[in-house]
This record gives structure tokens, C-alpha cells and sequence, in this order.
């Protein structure tokens, strides 16, 4: 796998994330102060007013329009992409709030917007129970995650790609980079110099590592914090081909932005687990892999089946629904019933009834 030239180095898809969850503002600073299309300012202030449970959230949505209108006017093709879709959603939510919001008349007899169309709340304040998953699909990359996340960032070659949350204060990302042995005293001249050299914005931004430890998937995890915010990466690598002393490195990382809430990392860490790529060579998994939980004996066959099992180090599991195909999160701490009516499991509410989810993604 030919690494990427050093000059382009800067510009990576991890750099590029960092670069804009640093410079969104903070929830204390208001979207009204950036040069957003003033329809969609006024549209976001007046649901500020009438809903100001939802002041943050507003905010945060104005932020990214602004971001992304901003892109798009330098030329960013997928930043125009972007800002189409966030004008699209506020321009909905506008009119399930009514006139008050739209200036204009309300209607006659006004009817309920569909559950599928109003803003969900985050994940981490709903109640117990399976978290539904939705498919993100980007080119050649896709991700699981609640409701809201998109691609922000995607290498056409498959072997770089960045997710970012709803209100743009989390990332989730994949790299795949070779680094020949005539690149390697540029990064540190070790695989794991060569993670922290990276997620240091290849040297620019000084940060703070926790100690290196192996998982028994197989990855190494560090967590970080620099003025990007704090972070975990998993990482490992797998021989260069025709370079002995070369490497190829395999990395997921997830961000939370300083102005977002740190308890939110395993929502990016979950994500980041679960981006799979269509691309060329696809990575073995993880050499030290030391064994699934509760003794499954078969080996992951690629990286992204040994990254979907430390989930069980954040807390959940995947599950699925046989029936539709579903995918959800759950937590073995609060989700699992010993006397469910088909036996021990995890279940979701339908209607009335319980229904038994299966174990893993359904995909």
C-alpha cells in the first residue's frame, strides 16, 4: 500500500475533523454572530425562543450550517451537500413548530408531524433500552449511529474517512496509511510514535497520552487530549509488503470537541468501531488477538469484526431485530431481562409486546 506524500500529510481527514470541531464555537456562543444565511438565522432564533429546552441544540445547528456554508462557498462540493440537507431539516422543523416560527399563519387544523421527522433526543438522555442504529453510508465507507450522524470527510481510495454527530461536537474516524521505512524517522521511528505523531496533527498540536495498553481485541488503545479536545484511538499495524522494516497502520479514532461533553467518547468510540470500508487490500485483523468474551472460539476475519467487539469495553452490544433488520445499541447493565417471555435476552417494546433482539449487527 503506497503511503501518502508527506506534503499532503497536513491535510488528512483527521487533521481537517480536528481543525473544525476546534473552531466551531462553544455552546456559549451563539450561531447569530457568523455569517449564515440570514433566513436560517432567523429561523433558528425564533425556535431558540419558542423552544428553549432546545436552545443548545439550535445553536450547535446553526454552527455547523455556518461551517458548512462557508466550505461551500470556497468550492467544497461535499460542504455544499451538507448544508442542503441542515437547510432542509430546519426548514422542516419549522413548519411542525407552526407559525409562531415561520411568521406565518398557523394552520386551521394543524396535524402532528410524523415521531420520524422531529429532532430525537441525544442518545445518552433517553431512557433505558435498545438505542436505534441508522446506516451512514458514505461512498465507499459506512457507519452505525444514532440518529444524525453523516459523513463529514471521505478519501476516495476508502482508506480515510470522518463521521461527525449531529450537533458537531464528536468525530469518528478510520485511517488506513503505509509508512515505507524511509518515512518512518518522520514519524517518530515507532508504530506507536507514529500514532501519537498523527494525532498530534502530524506535530503541530502538542497533546497529553495516556500509557499505550493492548486490548484483548487485539488493539492498542491510547487516549489523548490536546486543545482539539480529548480522544481514544484504537490502532495496530500488519507488515508492509516488500519492506521489511515498513508497516501498515490501522487506526479508529473518536473525538469529543471541547465545547461537547467528555461522557459522550464511547458514543464516537462506538461509531469509529463500527465504520467498515470497501477498499482494496482489506486489513487482517488485529495479530495479538487473544480471544472473544465468554470463549467464542473463531477468529475475526478482518479488523472491523475484531474493532465491533470492544464495545463490550464501552459498556454495550450490538443487537438486531430478525424481523426488520434493525440494529441497536444496548447496555448488559441496564437493558438485559433474566425473565423476558422467550427467556433471558435483550427485547425491544412493540406496541404491546416484547420483542427478543438477536445477538450482533445484522449486517
Amino acid at each position: 500500500m503506497a503511503p501518502r506524500p508527506p506534503q499532503a500529510r497536513s491535510t488528512t481527514l483527521l487533521l481537517r475533523l480536528c481543525v473544525l470541531l476546534l473552531l466551531l464555537p462553544s455552546a456559549a456562543s451563539a450561531f447569530h454572530d457568523t455569517n449564515l444565511d440570514p433566513r436560517y438565522k432567523q429561523l433558528l432564533d425564533r425556535m431558540m425562543r419558542a423552544d428553549p429546552q432546545r436552545s443548545l441544540m439550535y445553536q450547535q445547528k446553526g454552527n455547523v450550517m455556518a461551517a458548512m456554508q462557508d466550505r461551500c462557498q470556497r468550492g467544497d462540493q461535499q460542504a455544499c451537500g451538507i448544508f442542503n440537507q441542515e437547510k432542509q431539516e430546519v426548514d422542516r422543523w419549522a413548519q411542525q413548530m407552526g407559525g409562531g416560527v415561520t411568521g406565518s399563519p398557523p394552520p386551521q387544523q394543524p396535524r402532528p408531524a410524523p415521531p420520524s421527522s422531529v429532532p430525537a433526543p441525544p442518545f445518552w438522555q433517553q431512557t433505558a433500552g435498545p438505542i436505534p442504529l441508522g446506516q451512514v453510508r458514505g461512498n465507499r465507507c459506512t457507519a452505525l449511529g444514532p440518529q444524525g450522524w453523516r459523513v463529514f470527510n471521505e478519501r476516495n481510495e476508502g482508506d480515510g474517512v470522518d463521521f461527525l454527530s449531529p450537533d458537531a461536537t464528536l468525530g469518528a474516524g478510520y485511517l488506513i496509511l503505509g509508512i515505507p521505512s524511509t518515512m518512518l524517522s518522520t514519524y517518530g521511528g515507532s508504530p506507536e510514535s507514529a500514532v501519537k505523531f498523527i494525532l498530534q496533527a502530524f506535530g503541530q498540536v502538542p497533546s497529553e497520552f495516556s500509557p499505550n495498553q493492548r486490548d484483548r481485541t487485539g488493539f492498542n488503545v491510547i487516549r489523548w487530549q490536546n486543545q482539539h479536545g480529548i480522544g481514544l484511538a484504537l490502532w495496530y499495524t500488519f507488515p508492509l509488503q516488500g519492506d521489511p522494516l515498513g508497516f501498515v497502520l490501522v487506526m479508529r479514532t473518536g473525538l469529543v470537541a471541547p465545547q461537547g461533553d467528555p461522557q459522550r467518547l464511547r458514543e464516537a468510540v462506538a461509531v469509529a468501531t463500527s465504520i467498515r470500508c470497501t477498499v482494496a487490500l482489506r486489513p487482517p485483523p488485529p495479530p495479538d488477538y487473544t480471544g472473544r468474551p465468554r470463549g467464542t472460539a473463531r477468529k475475526p476475519r478482518s479488523d472491523d469484526e475484531a474493532a465491533s467487539e470492544y464495545n463490550v469495553q464501552l459498556g454495550m452490544e450490538y443487537v438486531h431485530d430478525r424481523k426488520t433488520g434493525e440494529n441497536y445499541w444496548v447496555s448488559p447493565a441496564t437493558d438485559y431481562r433474566q425473565g423476558g417471555p422467550e427467556g433471558p435476552g435483550y427485547y425491544k417494546q412493540v406496541g404491546n409486546d416484547l420483542r427478543k433482539l438477536s445477538p450482533g449487527r445484522s449486517d
